[in-house]
């Protein structure tokens, strides 16, 4: 199993510096939350599509296609159906709102697919590490990136276990399948703590934390490119945010 979305390739998005990608990240983020209008939401929306298409990486945004989709279709028909006693035209009002809630979420969530599938994690420790987070948080948040395929490896592996044994949980129907997993837990939960152990002992052999100074191998710096598109995020970020408190709906 990978450990990671990352997708290596030479497009201009794998290029920029991980710091720039970043900081630009949250500048999208705050833009996609700002802005109400449909009109607004479209056009970032084919940004970030066009962005994944430059950047070769639209099979990786294809593969969570249908948790999208339910998340957009949720969306609209639960804000609908919280106003389904106040009458038909109110539910399609609420139901518009909730479609423009589900494509916002859609739009952030694809941003950070592509952040992850165009960055390294060592890249993503040695940004976090030049914006001044601390090297143990650093490195705690980038072992949870290593740390989650793994588990899932190992999920996958007691399955496989089992199903040699005689109990397939992927046969059947769901509610026969979600209890099948119920005797699953056990092993799961007693082969991640084994893992912890050994991975702490392991740290800690290699001194983790005995030094209060880290070096990196990555060395990043931002190009003028990268300062020139953090500037434009940034700016359209705080220009919004300005236009919301002045109470223009954007």
């Amino acid at each position: 199993m990978p450990a990671g979305l990352y997708e290596p390739d030479s497009s201009i998005l794998h290029r920029a510096d991980p710091a720039a990608k970043l900081l630009t990240a949250v500048s999208w983020f705050a833009v996609a939350l700002l802005l109400s209008r449909p009109v607004g939401l479209i056009l970032l929306g084919l940004v970030v599509f066009v962005l994944a298409a430059a950047s070769g990486l639209l099979h990786i945004v294809a593969r969570f296609g249908r948790f999208m989709a339910l998340l957009f279709v949720m969306c609209a028909l639960l804000w609908a159906a919280a106003s389904i006693p106040e009458g038909g035209r109110a539910a399609l009002r609420q139901l518009g709102s909730g479609a423009w809630l589900g494509l916002r979420l859609v739009i952030m969530l694809t941003m950070g697919l592509l952040l992850l599938a165009s960055t390294k994690v060592e890249e993503f420790a040695s940004a976090l590490r030049r914006l001044g987070l601390p090297f143990l948080a650093c490195f705690s948040l980038t072992l949870a990136f290593r740390l989650l395929p793994l588990f899932a490896a190992s999920a996958g592996t007691i399955v496989e276990a089992q199903a040699c044994r005689g109990l397939d949980v992927r046969q059947g129907r769901p509610l026969a399948r979600l209890r099948g997993y119920l005797p699953l837990l056990v092993p799961l939960v007693l082969s991640s703590i084994r893992a912890a152990d050994g991975l702490a002992v392991a740290l800690e052999s290699r001194g983790l934390g005995m030094l209060p100074h880290r070096t990196s191998v990555l060395q990043g710096r931002m190009r003028k490119r990268d300062l020139a598109i953090l500037a434009a995020s940034a700016l359209t970020a705080i220009g919004l945010a300005m236009l919301k408190l002045s109470g223009w709906d954007v």
